[in-house]
């Protein structure tokens, strides 16, 4: 079963197209990234995703209700953490959990044993009892995180969880969104951070000017790439001369440069069937062969490729 299908969905914002036509599915227990440059349209897709804003046309599917005619069912099932601090600052961690909780019919008992696991879970328990606004900004976010989480959805959406946080409050953020999704949350995350998808992400949407271009796996999207300039790194168990290997190898048009970098020749070229013409070669040419890996390019790279060099004016 999918957890949200999305078909033919549509924003207008006067006469910005900000959400133009997307359809997509995420799988029940995925943890699904959707990735694009600033005025993409992710963050709106989010947002009507998580009922905060009505779409112009289209039409959402979460857990099996349909978005426009059952709102009320889809909020009990779903969850929202961002960047943006939803939290009452006289309210001390633990009351603002109980508080959220109890907006969802939690029982009393219920939250106040999930918040106790929360909040040890983003190692905020010893501060439960301070008030929000004694906090720094990661402290906050910790709670903010785990506020979505308080009434136990079975999706949530996290939209920059981890903007402007320190690299100790990121990861445990991260390691949160890994913990619930291996217990089976069905996770969207979006995030400016390629490292970041690349840690939590089965599969990857990306956008642009209010489109989808892809959606893949991380790794259907590497061996799929046509990067412009490929590596092949091979360590020879006979130590040929650099111009004993450019001899062997330069007769290929597509390489670039064949070079040596202590005990192994790394040979640059262009085309996919330049690597098994080098193949062929060592087996022709009999080269005991030790070693060998070639270099696969990185999602921001993949990203940079598809969306474009420039940022994008869009509001």
């Amino acid at each position: 079963m999918n957890a949200i299908e999305v078909e033919e969905l549509t924003k207008h914002f006067k006469s910005i197209t900000a959400v133009d036509s997307i359809s997509f599915e995420v799988k029940s227990g995925e943890c699904f990234a959707l990735i694009g440059p600033n005025g993409a349209g992710k963050s709106t897709t989010i947002k009507m995703l998580a009922t905060l804003i009505q779409p112009d046309s289209g039409r959402i599917h979460i857990m099996g209700h349909e978005l426009s005619h059952e709102k009320k069912k889809v909020r009990k099932r779903i969850g929202l953490a961002s960047e943006s601090v939803i939290l009452y600052e006289r309210l001390t961690a633990l009351e603002n959990l109980l508080f959220f909780a109890g907006l969802y019919h939690v029982p009393k008992s219920v939250a106040m044993r999930k918040a106790e696991e929360l909040l040890k879970l983003v190692e905020m328990w010893r501060w439960r009892n301070k008030t929000v606004d004694t906090f720094s900004a990661g402290m906050k976010q910790r709670v903010n995180t785990i506020r979505a989480l308080i009434h136990s959805p079975k999706i949530v959406f996290f939209d920059e969880p981890t903007l402007a946080l320190d690299p100790q409050t990121s990861l445990i953020v991260r390691n949160l969104i890994k913990r619930i999704n291996n217990n089976g949350t069905t996770v969207i995350l979006t995030t400016h951070l390629m490292k970041e998808v690349e840690s939590l992400a089965d599969r990857i949407a990306i956008m642009k000017s209010g489109k989808i271009l892809i959606i893949s796996t991380l790794e259907e999207l590497k061996s799929n790439f046509d990067s412009e300039v490929k590596k092949i790194t091979v360590k020879l168990e006979d130590n040929l001369s650099i111009e004993s290997m450019q001899k062997i190898f330069g007769t290929l048009k597509d390489v670039k440069k064949i070079s040596k970098n202590l005990d192994r020749l790394e040979i640059l070229y262009t085309s996919s069937n330049t690597f098994r013409e080098i193949m062929r070669i060592i087996t022709e040419k009999h080269l005991r062969v030790k070693s060998f890996n070639t270099s696969m390019p990185t999602l921001e790279e993949i990203f940079i490729k598809l969306t474009g060099y420039e940022p994008q004016e869009r509001v």
